[in-house]
């Protein structure tokens, strides 16, 4: 069964590459058999290797990056990763205006993911390429359920990154937590 949120949007698969460098940890975990079943792992041998998969029905998550000799250092989704501007070479990490790691960029691991819409056919795409969403269209899908199911509030597409917006969906959408999962960001 697809999560409700799919449902509500009804999307097709979106496809996503992940390439992966050897370092220490950074696996990847996913649950292809569902979030109630162990997760299989991609975590030896990752240089040059690469997983494609359905993100959209499949709960995966990245695991910690080392080096683990400092802890882990957790951001939020305002983090930004961006050159020094100084002669140092470094890089740093901020979030909210505030200075949270610098290092050289050779010492940084980011985990990216690329995604690309998959069509079997040239025809296909061009049937669907002005078949968007905007944030408003999102936000009214979204209301117009909420609404249906009884909730008391509405998705405001200004307050997406407010915690209490994401806490308010999260009652009315309950995601399964999968077997074997380790903190999110979303937990901090």
């Amino acid at each position: 069964m697809l999560p409700v949120i799919i449902e509500l949007f009804l999307i097709a698969a979106i496809h996503v590459r992940q390439r992966i460098n050897d370092v220490e940890g950074g696996g990847l975990s996913y649950w292809s058999d569902g979030p109630d079943k162990p997760p299989a792992r991609h975590s030896k041998a990752m240089a040059n290797s690469a997983l494609v998969g359905d993100i959209h029905s499949m709960f995966h998550q990245v695991e910690p990056v080392g080096p683990f000799d400092a802890g882990t250092q957790r951001v939020s989704l305002q983090a930004v990763l961006a050159p020094a501007g100084d002669d140092s070479g470094d890089w740093l990490v901020t979030d909210c205006g505030k200075e949270i790691y610098s290092a050289p960029l050779n010492e940084i691991r980011a985990s990216v993911l690329w995604q690309a819409d998959i069509y079997s056919s040239e025809e296909e795409r061009k049937c669907v390429e002005h078949d968007t969403l905007s944030l408003r269209d999102i936000a009214q899908i979204f209301n117009e359920d909420l609404c249906e199911r009884g909730a008391d509030f509405q998705l405001d597409e200004n307050l997406l990154h407010d915690p209490g917006t994401m806490g308010s969906l999260a009652s009315v959408y309950p995601e399964a937590v999968p077997v074997g999962a380790g903190m999110s960001m979303f937990d901090v």
